[in-house]
């Protein structure tokens, strides 16, 4: 039995990239950590989207076909809120942090999103200056998006539209 899940994380990370590439037009988005590949060039420089935490938001929703009248079938929902970290490296990163922040706490980060993601909120941006290999600063300023997302999983179901149903006669008494 396989199980299919949509939205994937993978639509997740592609919708929430494609939205900072019509923000901030020019970057390189991408999907961090990779293992080995290298970082795109320092200018104009790039922005990075981690996935540092996912957790429940709510109990289950199941939902069927009422008016099959043979359903083999279940989706089973349920919201997830996701914590991604948004690494803006290059000169301009500070002002892309800005950016990021501004438009992931507006209607406009909520229309761009939709329908795959929902912001719940993102911080103030922080200033982490990276030390590269050759013991150079690199500019980093981060900013921590929290997205809401609806994970659906299909599920094969047994289900019943009638019954038989026997009685027994039982000689015995159960006093209260």
């Amino acid at each position: 039995m396989t199980l299919v899940v949509s939205p994937t994380l993978d639509d997740v990370y592609k919708k929430l990239g494609d939205f900072i590439a019509t923000v901030i037009t020019g970057v390189p988005v991408i999907q961090t950590p990779t293992n080995r590949t290298p970082a795109p060039p320092p200018s104009p420089g790039y922005i990075g989207m981690t996935a540092r935490l996912s957790s429940r938001i709510m109990t289950n929703i199941d939902h069927w076909e009422a008016d099959d009248t043979a359903p083999t079938g279940i989706a089973i929902e349920q919201a997830v809120r996701l914590k991604v970290q948004l690494d803006c490296y290059g000169v301009q990163s500070g002002d892309w942090a800005v950016i990021l922040s501004t438009v992931l706490r507006d209607e406009f980060g909520c229309v761009g999103l939709m329908p795959i993601l929902a912001p719940l909120h993102a911080d103030e941006p922080k200033f982490a200056p990276l030390v590269q290999g050759e013991e150079q600063y690199e500019y980093r300023w981060i900013v921590e998006a929290v997205l809401q997302y609806n994970p659906v999983v299909s599920t094969p179901q047994q289900f019943a539209n009638a019954a038989e149903i026997n009685t027994i006669n039982v000689d015995e008494r159960y006093p209260p």
